[in-house]
């Protein structure tokens, strides 16, 4: 890991260089932006950096008020096979 300012740096593995951005939350790998989550360059610069806390570089989706709304709305049971109205074209 190899800064060029506060929120960019330079992530070298397996001979490739990969660049992230920490206030724009992307990684010139990708998948930081398709994710929305630290990919493995972002997480070795928030290591380098000292941060314990990577909760603010991940979307909200991924936290659990998020998962208890996708729960919050009742789900409505299908009635059993044998009470399915099945028409015929």
């Amino acid at each position: 890991v190899i800064p060029s300012s506060e929120y960019i740096f330079s992530v070298y593995e397996a001979g490739r260089r990969y660049i992230v951005c920490l206030e724009q939350k992307i990684c010139t790998y990708e998948r930081f932006q398709l994710d929305e989550i630290p990919c493995a360059h972002t997480i070795a610069v928030l290591k380098h950096k000292n941060v314990t806390d990577m909760h603010p570089y991940c979307s909200d989706y991924y936290k659990p008020d998020a998962l208890a709304k996708t729960y919050e709305v009742a789900m409505v049971l299908m009635p059993d096979k044998e009470d399915w109205l099945v028409t015929m074209f």
